[in-house]
């Protein structure tokens, strides 16, 4: 089996490939959107078979380190604008399974279509429900995987506001504020929260990056304004607009189904942005510069597998994200001086979930890394901070 999958790898070109990847986040919520039309298991399978599809394509199909071609510009536009459109109704219609009602007229709608919500509903255990909830906070992550690459579009206000829905969506509406300001200026520093120390968990990674960042990126905008001579409570404040953000979702979910539909937009919230801090995590595991040294690719472990670039929209090589930050997803390059994992990135975050397991599969890298691409400065660094590295032969 495993042979036939190999030989059909290899006949199909990666440039075809390449031309579909980036559709594949949108067929993702097509899916789940019909999904929770349908009800019962259906509200979380779409889901679950994606995720088990692109663990196989990632560790049968291997790496691919093309770097050209690309999709058309106009197609890697077209998929992220789509993002929110079809987010948003997965949202909606999840938000239906909490109340009885047909508030927004939507079942009503859907009838005539030979769309059953109330039948929908009625099929689906509370089960269906908890399963679901997780769905969509994947669902949710890798929204936010789309309000990244858009925030960086700092030359278009539309796309760095249409982040800021996304990622709201996915409990991180400050991200286009601390994400270039903070993790993009101060990566692999102790005054980064998004880069992960040697030795800590993921769960106590999530809690650090998460208040982290918020408390950053307050910091950050505070300072901007009074450089400008602004006062902190101003609607031009990011900070603060942040919140509103926040408090507009909560508001429609509210609509919909009442404090039950809200509790579960915080609960969905909450695991997007753990499923982004455990991409954050394997990206970033241990690495570190010392103040003064320059930012560069060493300081990101890149994933060349196929499943990982198709999904999230080639984040994986991240190194040369890092270097080029306005460089669009499709134009990303891959590089010799950064290290990579051997495995894609779902397998990665399944290893992370279990800390013991995740540290003894990244030590040895981390020895490469240590005699590879430390400097002097950082192993004496770490050396003095009671951080364990390696040594040079």
């Amino acid at each position: 089996m495993v042979e036939q999958i190999l030989k059909l790898r290899d006949k199909i070109a990666l440039s075809d490939v390449a031309q579909l990847r980036f559709t594949a986040q949108n067929l993702v919520f097509l899916a789940s959107a019909i999904g929770l039309m349908a009800g019962g298991l259906w509200t979380w399978a779409p889901v679950a078979i994606f995720m088990i599809l692109a663990t196989l394509v990632d560790e049968l199909g291997g790496e691919d380190r093309t770097n050209n071609p690309h999709p058309p510009a106009a197609l890697q536009n077209a998929m992220l604008m789509l993002n929110a459109p079809l987010l948003f109704v997965n949202a909606t219609l999840f938000a239906y399974y909490f109340t009885p009602g047909d508030p927004l007229y939507l079942a009503a709608a859907l009838k005539p279509l030979g769309i059953d919500l109330d039948a929908a509903r009625a099929a689906t255990t509370r089960f269906d429900l908890v399963l679901a909830i997780l769905a969509q906070g994947f669902n949710w992550a890798l929204g936010l995987i789309a309000a990244h690459e858009l925030l960086h579009r700092t030359d278009s206000p539309f796309d760095v506001e249409l982040s800021r829905w996304l990622s709201g969506l996915g409990g991180d509406p400050w991200m286009a504020l601390h994400h270039p300001a903070i993790h993009h200026r101060y990566l692999g520093l102790p005054s980064d929260p998004g880069t992960p120390r040697r030795g800590v968990s993921i769960y106590r990674f999530y809690v650090s990056v998460y208040i982290g960042n918020i408390a950053a990126g307050a910091r950050f905008e505070r300072e901007r304004l009074s450089r400008g001579g602004s006062p902190f409570w101003t609607l031009n404040n990011r900070f603060l607009t942040g919140w509103l953000i926040f408090a507009a979702l909560a508001g429609y979910f509210f609509l919909i189904a009442g404090l039950k539909a809200v509790a579960v937009y915080f609960i969905g919230a909450a695991l997007g942005r753990f499923f982004l801090a455990t991409t954050d995590y394997v990206q970033h595991y241990g690495l570190l510069r010392v103040e003064g040294e320059p930012l560069d690719a060493r300081l990101s472990w890149d994933v060349y597998h196929i499943g990982t670039n198709a999904v999230l929209y080639c984040v994986g090589r991240h190194s040369d994200h890092h270097i080029y930050p306005r460089r669009a997803c499709g134009d990303l390059q891959t590089r010799s001086d950064a290290l990579s994992h051997r495995h894609g990135y779902l397998t990665m975050i399944a290893l992370s979930l279990a800390p013991p397991l995740f540290h003894k599969v990244m030590q040895p890298r981390l020895d490469e890394w240590d005699r590879t691409f430390a400097t002097d400065a950082d192993l004496a660094y770490m050396r003095e901070n009671g951080i364990p590295c390696a040594s040079r032969a």
